[in-house]
């Protein structure tokens, strides 16, 4: 049940195009439970501009749905909005402006949960751009969902992901001298091996895959150029 868990916020996070050329996700809440009975839960996103170049960042989000009674808002910039109504996209007009390597601050960007009671969910899409260039987006997809017996919010960031070609480097990330097994995203186990160092994965195709290490739940999106 835990591995299904994992691979659905894993397909859950790459239902869209999850990189842009400038603007890279640091850390986010995309994945939120919590009790009916919770007043209000944020749910944070920081990115960072990966290009060389100073940009400024806006938004465009939109909630795709939302079970009845729920309230989701979101801050962007200095102001924070009323709530979201479903399939009515919100544009701000204020923009994160980020050095090269500048990386946004915690409360710059988050939505703002309220169940009101209510036991469902609420699904909202975010689109980061690059003001000068709209091509130039990242699009990002946050779960909210309330459910009866949570005493507490459970939230569950963005995945440590990497993107290889041909080896991946496991002391970076803690799995050296590790049994690692790398999966499909359906769940389908592909490789288990013990590695020193370097876990060759020329061999997969291109595609996205689940890296794992059971022993200190080590979880890992590799993207394989």
């Amino acid at each position: 049940m835990k591995r299904l868990f994992i691979l659905l916020l894993a397909i859950s996070l790459f239902t869209y195009p999850l990189f842009s050329k400038s603007i890279e996700i640091v850390n986010g809440d995309f994945l939120v439970t919590t009790s009916p009975n919770t007043d209000e839960i944020k749910a944070h996103c920081v990115f960072k501009n990966v290009s060389d170049q100073t940009i400024d960042v806006k938004l465009t989000i939109n909630l795709l749905e939302a079970t009845e009674g729920l309230d989701v808002a979101f801050c962007w910039g200095p102001i924070c909005y009323p709530p979201l109504v479903v399939n009515v996209p919100r544009n701000p007009n204020d923009v994160i402006t980020l050095a090269p390597g500048a990386i946004s601050g915690e409360n710059e960007f988050y939505l703002t949960f309220s169940p009101n009671g209510y036991e469902g969910t609420a699904v909202v899409e975010a689109i980061l751009y690059v003001a000068s260039n709209p091509e130039d987006s990242l699009h990002l997809t946050f779960k909210l969902t309330t459910v009866l017996g949570v005493e507490e919010p459970s939230l569950n960031p963005a995945f440590e992901c990497i993107i290889v070609d041909s080896k991946v480097e496991l002391e970076k990330f803690g799995l050296n001298n590790k049994t690692v097994e790398i999966y499909s995203l359906n769940g389908s186990l592909i490789s288990k091996s013990e590695c020193i160092n370097l876990l060759d994965v020329s061999f997969l195709p291109k595609g996205l895959y689940l890296l794992t290490q059971n022993e200190t739940r080590k979880k890992l999106i590799i993207i394989k150029l």
